[in-house]
C-alpha cells in the first residue's frame, strides 16, 4: 500500500498458484487484516491476464470484492524506469554500450 507519502509492504503470503483467484483473495485478506480495504483507490501490477484478465484477473476480482471501480495502473514501476533511464542519458554521457563512462572511471 502507499499513500500520504508512506509505502508499508503488508503481506507477503505464499499462494498455491497464480490465478487471479487466488492472487485477489490474498490481496483482500491482506488489506481486511489491516482494515484498510476502504482505503484502495488504484492497483498496480504487471499488465498479465491474471492480474488485469477481464473476467478472472486480481484487479477485477479485487474491485468486484470491494463493490466499486479501481485505477488499473499497469507496469507503473517500469515507466518510472523509462523515465529515469531518460533522465540518467540527458544528464550524464550517453552510451550505447555496456560501459557507461561515469561508472568505468569510478571503477577505476
Amino acid at each position: 500500500m502507499s499513500g500520504g507519502g508512506t509505502e508499508m509492504l503488508l503481506s507477503l503470503p505464499k499462494i498455491h498458484d497464480g490465478t487471479g483467484k487466488t492472487i485477489a483473495y490474498a490481496v483482500k485478506q491482506a488489506t481486511d487484516n489491516w482494515k484498510l480495504a476502504d482505503q484502495i483507490k488504484a492497483a498496480c501490477c504487471d499488465a498479465t491476464a491474471s492480474n488485469i484478465g477481464k473476467q478472472s484477473g486480481a484487479c477485477t476480482l479485487l474491485a468486484t470484492s470491494l463493490k466499486r471501480l479501481l485505477l488499473y495502473l499497469p507496469y507503473r514501476h517500469h515507466i518510472l524506469e523509462i523515465i529515469i533511464g531518460n533522465v540518467f542519458d540527458m544528464s550524464l554521457d550517453y552510451s550505447i554500450g555496456p560501459d557507461i563512462q561515469l561508472f568505468v572511471r569510478f571503477k577505476k
